[in-house]
């Protein structure tokens, strides 16, 4: 009798669909809005249990096909720019008070107004960790401000990029790329494979009756990766990436995480933090990431580059930890194209590092580093990278 009312249930599923949510597909097709449709596929219709099967659904299918046609992705927002981000951190702010909390527990308006600029600051800079963390009761929206007012870099004119729409930061998704570039991208659903009969009771990966999407550009995109040195290394790629959905059971905690920074190589001093319980380990897991040795960042690039080598121009300055949070830096200007006007700045910054379950870092590490890029004179936030100490919890 169960058996019946099972398949009683799934006959209904097969026929059963919310004609709202398929409409707002076609209005706006794209992966957020297929999700909700399968999503309320299997809220509607509780009796299918979480192994299977999973009815047909004739509108799940047609939405699966016009994502396989491809789409273009929503234009991305500007980079931040970075003189209007030295504007805000040279307002008049209540920088040491921004950790503290009046009488009563409460923040004075002039602290919350430093918290809520340092967090936007933080945010534009990716800078995480204790030292910097924008609404801590110990001054890291300050040292987030005063590093800002303390970086300063070079002026500069037009030079090799003209536009947002010719380079894209290495993290980028396919979709991300896609809006940037004007590229078309492309998403397969792997359909879900009902389990064997030893399965253990239970959910799985999945949605509905999708275990994962890859997504992929339509043509290749080059890939920049900008050596310390001033070398330049240009391979092509569509972005494939496949994700595993995990919606309705937790996804295994730090599957594929490597140490290290994740867009370029770090030096051997940084590498003290593992070899005390992993000896040599964690550089040897960094390679794995095939991050080439001595890279210091990587972009994507809608425009043809320059044979390289850049020019290369370094210039290290000292901070105070106190006021920061790092101890010094450098600037690292590359002139691309070699017109004597650079077009990538990448500052390196040294300091207690984040660390991990232990807390920060022993030592001062080269942790942090900051990309900009001069897009028609103008220093605009291409990313930041960070060196991972750990995962999880």
């Amino acid at each position: 009798m169960a058996l019946v009312l099972l398949h009683a249930a799934a006959a209904q599923a097969a026929t059963s669909s919310d004609p709202e949510l398929e409409r707002a597909f076609w209005q706006a097709p794209g992966w957020p809005a297929l999700e909700r449709y399968a999503a309320s596929l299997g809220q509607a219709h509780p009796g299918i249990p979480p192994q299977g099967p999973w009815p047909r659904d004739e509108g799940l299918e047609r939405m699966k096909a016009r994502l396989a046609q491809g789409l273009k992705g929503p234009r991305p927002l500007p980079y931040a720019d970075w003189a209007q981000l030295k504007r805000k951190a040279a307002l008049d702010l209540e920088l040491d008070k921004s950790g503290r909390q009046a009488q009563g527990g409460e923040i004075s308006p002039g602290a919350l107004r430093a918290q809520g600029i340092a967090d936007e600051l933080q945010r534009a800079l990716g800078l995480w960790g204790p030292l910097h963390d924008a609404i801590s009761a110990d001054g890291g929206a300050a040292r987030v401000i005063r590093l800002v007012r303390a970086l300063t870099f070079p002026d500069v004119t037009p030079s090799l990029f003209r536009s947002e729409a010719e380079i894209a930061p290495p993290g980028a998704t396919a979709e991300e790329v896609s809006g940037r570039f004007d590229i078309v991208f492309r998403q397969q659903l792997t359909p879900r494979p009902r389990p064997g009969p030893a399965a253990q009771e239970g959910g799985s990966a999945g949605l509905y009756d999708m275990l994962a999407r890859t997504q992929s550009l339509v043509r290749a995109v080059p890939r920049v990766s900008l050596f310390r040195d001033g070398r330049l290394s240009v391979d092509k790629s569509p972005l494939r990436h496949t994700e595993t959905l995990w919606r309705e059971v937790d996804e295994p905690m730090c599957a594929g995480w490597v140490p290290g920074f994740s867009h370029g190589d770090a030096d051997a001093a940084i590498w003290r933090f593992f070899d005390t319980q992993f000896p040599g380990g964690g550089r040897q897991q960094q390679r794995l990431k095939h991050t080439p040795a001595g890279s210091l960042y990587a972009f994507h690039a809608n425009r043809d580059m320059p044979a390289g080598p850049a020019t290369r121009n370094e210039v290290p300055m000292k901070l105070d930890r106190r006021s920061t949070g790092f101890v010094r830096g450098v600037y690292l200007l590359y002139d691309l194209d070699r017109d004597g006007i650079p077009d990538i700045a990448a500052w390196e910054g040294q300091g207690k590092g984040p660390g991990h379950l232990d807390g920060p870092s022993v030592t001062d590490d080269r942790w942090y580093r900051l990309v900009l890029v001069n897009i028609q004179g103008a220093w605009k936030v291409l990313g930041s990278d960070s060196f991972s100490y750990g995962c999880g919890c």
